[in-house]
């Protein structure tokens, strides 16, 4: 996913303003605790927005064949992943 990343041009959706953002590398991300079933990470807000606007395009912008064998997850899952991430962002303001 990082290469993926990488390439994407990422729309951010503000509502002071709409501005497109090439990906670049953020220097916040802290593993905080990694177990086998869950991992606690802190993301800076601009982490999240990347987080956001890749779920984003996958479950909007892409039409993919398979979608859980490709994602790795039902889009379901996906959908609702997205829309738990957007409150957080909201938070964050």
């Amino acid at each position: 996913m990082r290469s993926l990343l990488d390439s994407l041009k990422l729309k951010v959706h503000h509502p002071l303003r709409d501005t497109v953002h090439t990906a670049k590398k953020c220097n916040f991300m802290q593993i905080e605790q990694v177990e086998k079933e869950i991992t606690t990470i802190r993301l800076s807000q601009e982490e999240v927005v990347i987080i956001n606007n890749a779920l984003n395009e996958v479950c909007n912008g892409l039409y993919l064949n398979e979608f859980s064998t490709r994602i790795g997850a039902s889009r379901a899952n996906v959908e609702e992943l997205l829309f738990q991430i957007g409150k957080i962002i909201d938070a964050m303001k």
